[in-house]
């Protein structure tokens, strides 16, 4: 979060990445990576799992989103109309919004990339047998119910 705010404030011209920051102690730290863009990186998300981050230039013409991997390669870049004021990113890397200065533009763009690990939770198989008994139990109601009524008409 402090991240965020030091980029809005300070709108500064490069976009940095710390690898396995959670584990860094003391100060400075190098970063693991850099890019410098043209001028005025307003805003930056990254996904759950660090695998992608995604940028947004503020002043210079023409305006851009940037797409970053998790080792600093740009996949692509995507022009704006207007200044990028704020950017989001989706867990698994997939989908990113930008919002643009006044007057508010929204795009909603597909990355074309996606973490291949699932984001929180655990993963369990899918017990096919359980996901099955309540319409088997449906059948076997219906099939008792036909049988109790053939034997009853033929009783008559």
């Amino acid at each position: 979060m402090k991240l965020k705010k030091w980029f809005r404030s300070a709108r500064a011209p490069k976009v940095y990445f710390w690898g396995a920051a959670g584990t860094l102690t003391g100060k400075p730290q190098s970063p693991t990576w850099t890019y410098t863009a043209d001028n005025g990186i307003h805003d930056v998300g990254i996904n759950a799992l660090g695998d992608f981050m995604v940028a947004a230039q503020s002043i210079s013409i023409p305006h851009k989103v940037f797409f970053f991997d998790r080792v600093g390669d740009l996949k692509w870049s995507f022009e704006l109309d207007k200044s990028g004021h704020v950017v989001s990113i989706s867990s698994n890397g997939d989908t990113v919004a930008v919002g643009t200065q006044e007057p508010t533009t929204a795009y909603l763009l597909d990355t074309g990339y996606s973490s291949l690990a699932p984001v929180g939770g655990v993963t369990t198989p899918i017990n096919k047998l359980e996901m099955l008994t309540p319409y088997l139990m449906l059948v076997g109601l219906i099939a008792v119910l036909s049988a109790f009524y053939v034997v009853r008409r033929r009783k008559d």
